[in-house]
């Protein structure tokens, strides 16, 4: 009897349980080396872990008078393996082959011995370079179904045997696995090639180069389709809820939840039938892909295209409405968290134009924001924060959020211990300083103690973005609120040392805002204490640290990235008080803050004048570098007229 005929049989009878473990035994080592044979591969053993020992196990109480256990040696690295290629295999041999895997599938299915007797025979990598070689080829100069019965058998090899899993991918079976879920035909999708893929996909790792290979419309469509085929079967309660970590896989809702992670594949989901298809699953009954669809939409309604497509489905004020219904699913006791936090970056994309923003805060959209932010709940904080940070780019948008209502809730995100959060809250807290009045400034922000202290509490934040955006508002409060407050004066220390930052605009920011700390008396003395004049020199003498302006641009507005605010009169050249800069309306960036500098080195200069202060001597270096600076006949004309202004010419 041939051994495609005894695979055969042998396939038959393993669809009995009682048969398959005689089977593995008697059959497997009669068609394996066939196998090798029809392939040309080699076979390349696989055993499972070895089950720990007893000394593994043990538990060993440590107190008094004992030492702690010893950490386990870590694993030997394998050695690296180079994979076999098949170059032909005749039609024969593939029909040959195709029974051998009937039989190796069937006879694993649901047992775990006849798995190990399969890998410990060295068949897991050849059959991988079976699957590469088959999907080179045209389906139809296969056997039916070939590449069905294929990824039957790794589906069945894999199941609750994850050393086989590991080995299969190392061998570089996820490719493939993915080409044939891609190009399946109908026949093959009416054979189940789809569910089998899925399943295995399943249990391998989301890794980049195999998403990348994913991010194709008939693929993600063929994703959504699966998830539709689920979205009316209920969500089972041992299901775990949506915001708990899961081990990343190449199911459908870990795909397309990656692939919107990366701007440039998101061009793949520019087609009105898919973008209707998760529509359809963002209403699913099924929690776990209603949570799905409903990030992935929010995420790419910021694609401009995506967005067209979107207003052919619905209106923008249904999709206003309905990420705003997403957003009052977010409760304390709220188990899936992806669909609030879709609605708040939904949100977040639409106003992504300023004419889109004024549309959507027409709606009072900030107010079930906040209540969003109010919640005691990271990802429900960060998600609102950064919407409400889209709303209010605008100097008019800014507006409605600076108020003691929204402060409130502000507050409470900014006492969060996260990170992320508390930057999210101090970027919108420096954004909203700007170009508003000074008065308002003073009222919401600047006379909130309790908001002022915790801005504090973070200028010592161990994380640098925190640490840094916390001194950034005290900044804004200086320039735009015009106030140096008490909260100001206690944190020119970590100002100061800002003026050391690699980072020029960290830089520019603290130059302008220790020149106006230093109008204030009091201010002058915490400046000097911290040795802020010998650092603005050191600073001066390095002026490459400084912010520089873009070719062809002049004094820059926004967000206070280290520019100065022009004075009223830009051709007075009166002498400045102490602290005071001023500024040509043609100055540049770099110039600007270069002026800060000098204003704020001139002025400390001034207070060495004082018998108290320890070191006299820097008072005078910083009065002959001004002179320099004054008569270099090279220096910008702003900043030798900077200079001469403290009169030490």
């Amino acid at each position: 009897m041939s051994i495609a005929k005894i695979a055969e049989e042998a396939a038959g009878l393993a669809r009995e349980e009682s048969r398959r473990t005689e089977l593995g035994t008697t059959i497997l080592p009669q068609i394996t080396p066939a196998f090798f044979e029809i392939t040309q591969c080699s076979p390349l053993p696989v055993s499972p872990p070895a089950p720990p020992s007893e000394e593994d196990v043990s538990v060993e109480t440590v107190g008094v008078g004992n030492t702690p256990p010893s950490a386990p040696a870590p694993e030997p690295t394998p050695e690296p393996v180079t994979l076999q290629e098949i170059v032909s295999i005749d039609s024969e041999g593939l029909g040959t082959i195709k029974q051998i895997c009937r039989a190796v599938a069937n006879m694993c299915f649901d047992h775990v011995e006849n798995r190990k007797l399969v890998s410990e025979a060295g068949m897991l990598e050849p059959l991988v370079a079976v699957l590469k070689y088959i999907i080179k080829q045209d389906v139809s100069s296969l056997p039916a179904n070939m590449r069905v019965v294929l990824l039957g058998t790794l589906m069945n090899l894999c199941s609750e045997s994850d050393y086989i899993t590991k080995a299969l991918v190392s061998y570089g079976v996820v490719e493939p696995v993915v080409h044939v879920y891609i190009t399946a035909t109908e026949d093959e999708m009416a054979a189940g090639v789809d569910d089998m893929a899925t399943s295995l996909l399943d249990m391998f790792p989301l890794e980049d180069n195999i998403l990348a290979l994913m991010a194709i419309p008939p693929c993600i469509a063929k994703l959504i389709r699966a998830m539709i085929s689920e979205k009316d079967v209920p969500t089972e309660p041992s299901q775990e809820h949506s915001h708990k970590d899961e081990e990343p896989c190449l199911n459908e809702r870990s795909v397309l939840k990656a692939l919107v992670k990366h701007d440039d594949r998101i061009a793949s989901f520019r087609s009105q039938d898919i973008l209707a298809d998760l529509l359809v699953c963002s209403g699913a009954v099924n929690k776990g892909i209603a949570c799905c669809a409903s990030i992935v939409l929010a995420v790419i309604m910021a694609d401009d295209e995506c967005q067209e497509i979107f207003y052919k489905l619905d209106t923008k004020e249904t999709w206003l409405e309905r990420f705003r219904s997403w957003t009052k699913e977010a409760t304390e006791k709220c188990g899936y968290w992806d669909i609030p936090i879709a609605g708040a970056i939904g949100i977040g994309n639409l106003a992504r134009t300023r004419e889109m923003a004024t549309w959507v805060l027409e709606s009072k959209i900030e107010v079930d924001l906040l209540r969003m932010a109010s919640i005691d709940n990271t990802a429900f904080q960060y998600s609102s924060l950064g919407a409400m940070r889209n709303l209010t780019i605008e100097k008019e948008h800014k507006a409605i959020l600076l108020n003691k209502e929204s402060m409130a809730s502000l507050k409470l995100c900014l006492n969060s211990s996260q990170g992320p959060v508390q930057h999210n809250v101090l970027t919108m807290l420096r954004s909203m300083c700007v170009d508003q009045p000074a008065e308002k400034i003073m009222t919401v922000i600047a006379k909130d103690a309790e908001l002022m202290d915790r801005v504090l509490h973070l200028t010592n934040q161990e994380t640098e973005a925190v640490r840094c955006e916390a001194l950034r508002v005290l900044a804004n409060v200086v320039r735009y609120g015009k106030t140096v407050t008490d909260t100001v004066i206690a944190a020119v220390p970590s100002l100061v040392i800002l003026l050391g930052s690699p980072h020029p605009v960290l830089v520019g920011e603290s130059v302008v805002t220790l020149a106006r700390v230093c109008a204030e008396e009091a201010g002058r003395t915490a400046v000097a204490k911290a040795g802020g004049l010998d650092t603005s020199m050191t600073l001066l003498r390095l002026r490459s640290r400084l912010p520089q302006p873009k070719e062809g641009e002049g004094e820059g507005e926004g967000e206070g990235e280290g520019e100065v605010a022009k004075e009223a009169d830009d051709k007075d050249t009166k002498t400045p008080k102490e602290g005071e800069v001023k500024e040509e309306a043609n100055t540049s960036l770099a110039t600007g803050v270069l002026c800060n500098l000098v204003a704020l080195v001139g002025t400390l200069a001034n207070s060495t004048l004082d018998e108290s202060h320890p070191d006299p001597s820097l008072g005078t270096q910083a009065r002959e570098m001004l002179k320099t600076i004054a008569a270099d006949p090279s220096e910008d004309e702003h900043v030798a007229r900077q200079a001469r202004a403290f009169h030490f010419v």
